[in-house]
């Protein structure tokens, strides 16, 4: 009996990756073209650092500057990158 999809969890998950697990080695070994890499890293890491460092100074000025722009750059860039390689 393979149950109701209620009780399987992650079923999709596993049915997406599945699918998808083929064209993984493409994605990371062969870009269309240099600039278009370029362009795409550029645009995510300003469209990333803007709204961080805005919330930065907000953090900072609420914890008497105990948090602030250091900790929400690096916090950013170490979801980015997990976000980039799964």
């Amino acid at each position: 009996s393979t149950g109701t999809p209620l009780l399987r969890p992650l079923l999709g998950l596993r049915s997406d990756l599945s699918a998808r697990l083929p064209l993984y080695r493409s994605d990371w070994s062969r870009p269309r073209s240099l600039p278009t890499v370029l362009n795409a890293t550029l645009f995510a890491f300003v469209i990333q650092l803007i709204p961080a460092l805005i919330f930065a100074e907000l953090m900072a000025r609420e914890t008497d500057d105990s948090l602030g722009a250091a900790e929400v750059l690096l916090s950013s860039a170490v979801i980015g990158i997990l976000y980039a390689i799964f």
